[in-house]
């Protein structure tokens, strides 16, 4: 992993109205990596993906994506740069069919020419959604309508994937299904930022983590050295 950044946060504070949400943050993507942000309910997780892809915009402070300043940059353009949110909770259109949902994915301008060639890729990730293409969104469960979400990003040729609680409320046999999705969009060269509360399987998937407490970043650094960290241990491990 070498070279400049893939995406480059500096020093951002972020408000909701007139409430301050995330204070100075810095995170870096470098190629080729699974980077992990941690932390409990309210930490600014959420908040610090929708900052990144644009939903909110930072007071203070710069975003660079491909050594560009994209601070200031609406959502779409993000998309058409290649970031790409995957939202909490698998959010779908509920009377549109699978592939209607999935060919809302390649609307932007750099996966419009791809869409079917993009399509198949899907179906070969996620032989479910082949399978339930035609079922509207509605009917799917939980974790297939969470998997559709994933299909429809993966839609608009993304280089950059923001995952917001990916497995939240799922059962074991779809987190396990997922993350052997993630590991194959990462092995397709698209780069991953992972926000999940299951602490124990991000620091296994990732290779650096940033742990934000109530919007600080209070830690950070390769997920094998901060395992060992005692204040990592006591919080998330019981230890």
């Amino acid at each position: 992993m070498t070279g400049e950044p893939l995406l480059k946060v500096s020093n951002i504070d972020v408000f909701y109205g007139g409430l301050q949400a995330l204070w100075d943050i810095t995170l870096t993507v470098n190629p080729g990596e699974i980077v992990a942000i941690i932390g409990a309910n309210g930490a600014g997780k959420s908040t610090l993906l929708n900052t990144i892809a644009g939903v909110i915009h930072p007071a203070k402070g710069s975003i660079e994506y491909e050594g560009g300043k994209t601070t200031t940059l609406e959502p779409f353009n993000m998309v058409a740069l290649g970031v790409c949110l995957v939202p909490e909770a698998g959010r779908t259109f509920p009377n549109m069919t699978v592939r209607e949902n999935l060919h809302i994915g390649s609307y932007n301008h750099r996966a419009r020419d791809k869409k079917e060639k993009n399509l198949q890729m899907v179906y070969e990730h996620l032989p479910l959604l082949k399978e339930r293409e035609n079922q509207l969104a509605k009917t799917l469960s939980g974790g297939e309508r969470q998997m559709l979400a994933v299909g429809r990003g993966l839609m608009s040729d993304p280089k950059l994937m923001l995952f917001d609680e990916l497995s939240l409320g799922l059962s074991p046999i779809i987190i396990n299904e997922l993350y052997r999705v993630l590991r194959e969009i990462r092995a397709r060269g698209i780069n991953v930022i992972l926000v999940e509360q299951n602490v124990r399987r991000s620091l296994k998937e990732a290779d650096r983590a940033y742990i934000l407490e109530a919007g600080h970043v209070v830690l950070s650094g390769k997920v094998a050295e901060l395992r060992e960290e005692e204040k990592v241990q006591k919080a998330y491990f019981g230890a």
